[in-house]
């Protein structure tokens, strides 16, 4: 797949899309973990500040809400602990084992997930940029 495929429209080429807060130090730490243990190299990525999260999204009718991960997979829109699971369950052993924890209920899940994405800045700062990934995982990054 040419990178002037994946410029032109992502959602026509199948990518699952990791949309995450840029300036969120947990939401940057998280994305790197991912990179780190999605051997498969099928996750691509996406700041919530871009312009083209903005227009991919809203093309699916969802408001960007930098409260929240959102998964794109399969023209499929995933929020919050549910996006949280279903990118852990794509990652390599023993780390998708995790995604276990995708048993407890939806609104339990969603609970803990807001609580922690209410505090995440204080916790983990807040940068005033996006960070740039390293050049090998650049490709990676719409």
């Amino acid at each position: 797949m040419l990178k002037s495929d994946l410029e032109q429209n992502p959602i026509k080429t199948g990518l699952t899309i990791v949309f995450f807060d840029g300036q969120c130090g947990l939401c940057n730490k998280f994305v790197k973990f991912v990179v780190k243990y999605n051997s498969a190299r099928d996750l691509r990525y996406c700041w919530l500040q871009s312009d083209i999260a903005e227009a991919l999204l809203s093309e699916k009718s969802v408001v960007v809400d930098m409260s929240s991960i959102i998964l794109m997979e399969n023209d499929k829109i995933f929020f919050e602990a549910e996006a949280f699971f279903k990118i852990i369950s794509k990652l390599d052993y023993p780390v998708r084992f995790f995604s276990i924890l995708s048993i407890f209920p939806k609104f339990l899940a969603n609970f803990v997930y807001q609580l922690i994405s209410r505090r995440r800045y204080g916790i983990f700062g807040k940068s005033e940029v996006c960070q740039i990934p390293k050049e090998e995982h650049r490709e990676l990054f719409l």
